[in-house]
């Protein structure tokens, strides 16, 4: 049976050098941002859209369908939105598109095309979705496909559940940053076909899994940690390779106890230079009559506890030898990090890592202390109204765990050991990733990317959060 649809809304981008740096990121990550000149009230929540680029002068333009969803006003007559799953129309131009059209429809519906964006009624979108697909019949299921996906229902799922999923997918973004593979063509290969979340995220990643009987010969012996943890405590096994045919091998282990035991999310273990460094993330929820931004309280929870352990760690850590070589020198010995968020949810169809404050252990325990987070009540606040600056971006943090800056080294990354065993036998979900790469150099697209990633990330940055919000720069 036919799916009926209909085309929301049509982008049009005039200005040639905007429209090529569009199409070169729909290239690379299949994704794309732009600001439009629209009120945002009359702009849909999300829906199908006609992205027509003017990449050339005097070039018919380049024509994409794909999913437009509405991020957040920019200005009083400005919004941003964000366009995923494009869809290349090669040969279809607006013109021709039309002429498709009920007699009845051509002159309203050229007209249309004509702004930056409009939105179709409701009729005359369902006339176009029919009038591409008969212009277009070698998509018709392409197409259909993507209407599905814009309307599939999400499944319910458990609460607690769904907030370690959430937390696996942007852990898997920042490893997958780290390693410097484009985290969205992982990310838009993730399905589960209805069988909801699955005990790990990484279980959807069928093009990179490495299937049961693979994990049973798997020699898991060969990663610090792993010497005494039982297979059955692995719920996802996927493994990467660079352009240069290096590999990253991503592990999920979950017994689910009822509580978490050792406080860490992420476990980034980087051969090259035997570093070893953790993330445990944090997140900001809770707003004051002093500060509408949020914040996280410290003296709430399990927080004294995990932290109580995390300083014995890092006791141990320090009473280490420490090596003289190259590979072994650090700017810190600290290998443990809080991430500070935003509370954020499992978002099916988003390829973005969620903007945060990379804290080392050693400032997070100045700032249990230190007068800057010191509310009027007494109590602690940590936000960006009480940081300002004064932490690592993703950027910085990605850019020092590459090059091996951050983290353990020598004796301390083979003691360590004993804590990545009890982290992940348990542990509520840890995710732990092996690095294998041999060298420093990234390719020359990995490198572009990168820049890419850095110029997506602080308007993600800027969007994600409310005007009445803190903001992240």
């Amino acid at each position: 049976m036919k799916v009926k649809g209909e085309i929301s809304a049509v982008l049009h981008i005039a200005d040639d050098r905007l429209a090529e740096s569009i199409r070169e990121n729909i290239e690379v990550y299949g994704t794309f941002t732009n600001v439009v000149q629209s009120a945002p009230q009359k702009i849909a929540s999300k829906g199908l859209a006609l992205l027509c680029l003017n990449v050339g002068r005097y070039d018919e333009p380049v024509t994409y369908l794909c999913i437009l969803k509405k991020q957040g006003r920019v200005a009083t007559a400005q919004a941003r939105v964000k366009g995923l799953k494009c869809l290349a129309l090669e040969k279809v131009i607006p013109a021709e598109l039309i002429q498709f059209l009920p007699e009845n429809q051509k002159t309203r519906a050229a007209a249309y095309f004509n702004d930056n964006y409009r939105q179709f009624s409701p009729k005359l979108g369902e006339h176009l979705y029919r009038a591409l697909k008969l212009l277009m019949p070698e998509l018709s299921k392409a197409i259909d496909d993507l209407y599905e996906t814009m309307h599939r229902p999400v499944p319910r799922r458990i609460a607690s559940r769904e907030q370690d999923a959430a937390v696996e997918k942007d852990a898997l973004g920042l490893t997958l940053d780290i390693f410097g593979v484009d985290r969205s063509a992982v990310f838009r290969s993730w399905s589960l076909n209805g069988e909801g979340l699955g005990n790990s995220f990484l279980s959807g990643l069928k093009e990179f899994a490495v299937y049961e009987d693979d994990v049973i010969n798997y020699d898991l012996r060969s990663f610090p940690g792993f010497d005494t943890v039982s297979g059955d405590h692995i719920t996802g096994l996927v493994e990467f390779e660079s352009e240069d045919g290096e590999k990253l091998t991503v592990i999920n282990a979950n017994r689910k106890p009822l509580e978490k035991a050792m406080g860490i999310d992420l476990i980034y273990f980087h051969r090259k230079y035997e570093s070893f460094v953790m993330v445990q993330y944090k997140m900001m929820d809770q707003r004051s009559e002093e500060h509408t931004g949020l914040y996280f309280n410290p003296n709430q929870g399990s927080h004294d506890e995990e932290l109580k352990r995390l300083k014995s760690l890092k006791t141990n850590i320090a009473a280490q030898t420490k090596g003289s070589g190259l590979t072994a020198y650090r700017f810190s010995d600290c290998a443990l990090f809080f991430k500070l968020c935003k509370k954020f949810e499992m978002k099916w169809d988003d390829d973005s890592v969620a903007p945060g404050m990379y804290i080392p252990l050693d400032q997070w325990e100045l700032l249990l202390t230190d007068d800057s987070t010191l509310g009027r009540a007494g109590g602690r606040q940590f936000g960006y109204h009480t940081l300002g600056k004064r932490y690592l971006s993703k950027e910085t943090f990605v850019d020092l765990v590459q090059a091996g800056l951050i983290g353990t080294c020598d004796e301390a990354s083979k003691k360590i050991a004993a804590f990545v065993e009890d982290a992940i036998a348990q542990g509520h979900s840890v995710m732990y990733a092996v690095d294998e790469r041999k060298g420093d150099r990234l390719s020359r697209k990995q490198q572009i990317r990168k820049k890419r990633n850095i110029a997506d990330d602080v308007l993600g940055d800027a969007r994600d959060y409310s005007i009445d919000d803190e903001p992240p720069f």
